[in-house]
């Protein structure tokens, strides 16, 4: 379960809205909890709003084409960056939040190829503009799919 301060997923919404039609992306800062039952629960303390670095693709992974109009890619650099100073505040990045323009908030392909175990993706479908539908996944131990997790909000 992902657990979100509705403010701070407010902040998100303004973030993939403000870069439509482009796809927008950043991290999700919090810790780890477990449950009495022993599942574990993600709390999202800080999100990070990051640039989509997608058109740069090609210094990455010249294989694949990139446009921020459809792939999103948070740059080596910032990544490290946010990570060093979560740490000093005692958080971890524990997810990864990004938009799908005029598509569906379920993951694609793409999202698939480029998920990393542990952590929660958090996609915003962003239809005419507007944050429609909101959805959080993880990938499966296998590595061959994700999983639905819920979004608890809380004030």
């Amino acid at each position: 379960m992902l657990t979100i301060p509705k403010v701070l997923l407010d902040q998100v919404h303004a973030h993939v809205t403000a870069a439509y039609p482009n796809e927008a992306c950043g991290l999700l800062l919090g810790a780890w909890h477990q449950s009495v039952g022993g599942s574990t629960m993600q709390v999202v303390i800080r999100i990070e709003a990051t640039a989509n670095v997608a058109d740069q693709l090609s210094a990455f992974e010249s294989h694949v084409p990139g446009s921020v109009s459809n792939r999103y890619l948070i740059s080596p650099d910032d990544y490290v960056r946010i990570d060093r100073a979560a740490h000093a505040e005692n958080l971890d990045i524990i997810g990864i939040f990004h938009s799908h323009p005029d598509h569906p908030a379920t993951p694609s392909r793409e999202d698939l190829r480029t998920a990393w175990l542990g952590l929660s993706y958090m996609i915003v479908s962003v239809q005419r503009g507007a944050a429609a539908d909101t959805m959080s996944w993880r990938l499966m131990a296998n590595g061959t799919a994700f999983e639905s997790e819920s979004i608890l909000l809380v004030a």
